[in-house]
């Protein structure tokens, strides 16, 4: 499942998520260069409140990487708080890469 997927449709598949797919996530975070994926394997993992995954895991160079970080540490319904908000368009041309205006 693509990792935006996951966050957005996590609260309604927690039932089904196995011990062996949040250790994969913990991998995947661990040899992650992406940041936005990065970003998105912290908040998978503190949806299912693995927060020692994470702190091994954290790079803070990226102030995205490090506000996931923060937020991840609160736990799960900060999580749930955040991803109940629209991601705003500058947050999604950062992570595109791809250049032009944005609607702010």
């Amino acid at each position: 499942m693509a990792t935006e997927s996951w966050l957005n449709l996590g609260h309604l598949s927690y039932q089904y998520v196995e011990d062996s797919q949040i250790k994969s996530i913990s991998n995947a975070l661990r040899n992650e260069q992406n940041n936005r994926l990065k970003k998105n394997y912290i908040l998978i993992l503190a949806m299912y409140d693995n927060q020692a995954m994470i702190e091994e895991s954290i790079d803070s160079s990226d102030y995205m990487v490090k506000a996931a970080y923060d937020i991840a540490l609160e736990g799960s319904e900060s999580v749930e708080e955040l991803l109940s908000n629209k991601e705003p368009k500058v947050i999604r041309k950062y992570y595109s890469g791809k250049d032009g205006e944005v609607d702010y």
